[in-house]
């Protein structure tokens, strides 16, 4: 449940409980979303944050 688990993982994250910044393997563009998901399919990469800047 979002409501019960978000703010129990934001606070997991902020005493350092939960090591998200571990668990990145990149950060891509949008428009390098087609090579993200080559890369999810291989094994090369597990987490990627999508960013939307211009």
């Amino acid at each position: 449940m979002p409501r019960r688990d978000l703010p129990r993982f934001i606070a997991a994250y902020q005493a350092v409980l939960f090591p998200v910044d571990k668990l990145l393997t990149s950060t891509i563009q949008l428009a390098e979303i087609n090579e993200a998901f080559d890369a999810l399919a291989t094994g090369t990469a597990v987490r990627q944050v999508i960013t939307f800047e211009k």
